[in-house]
């Protein structure tokens, strides 16, 4: 399939995940279809009662000095 299984480590009913599990996630979806994209740090804020995170991704580009911070949010859809 394409991209990752970022809801299923979210959202599964087991209560308890490792932030560092979700960063690698993260880390190797992008390092694997965006060869354009070198990360460099990722933040992950977990609110677990709203069924949510916000991944800060901060990436520089290939072949250039540009360096771009990404928050993504991550909502579970009902």
């Amino acid at each position: 399939y394409f991209g990752s299984d970022l809801g299923y480590l979210l959202f599964s009913l087991d209560a308890e995940f490792d932030d560092d599990l979700l960063e690698e996630e993260i880390r190797e979806t992008i390092n694997l279809h965006e060869p354009r994209a070198i990360v460099e740090d990722v933040k992950i804020k977990i609110d677990g009662q709203n069924n949510q995170a916000t991944c800060t991704v901060t990436f520089k580009i290939t072949n250039t000095d540009i360096i771009v911070q990404q928050d993504i949010d991550i909502t579970r859809l009902r």
